[in-house]
């Protein structure tokens, strides 16, 4: 969440960077 708040808090950013979280959690 950090992440995305770095980024600028995007609502779209949030959702790209909560993608790649769960695809790197994932592997």
């Amino acid at each position: 969440m950090q992440t995305a708040t770095l980024l600028g808090g995007s609502r779209v950013s949030y959702k790209t960077i909560n993608a790649a979280e769960l695809s790197e959690l994932v592997k």
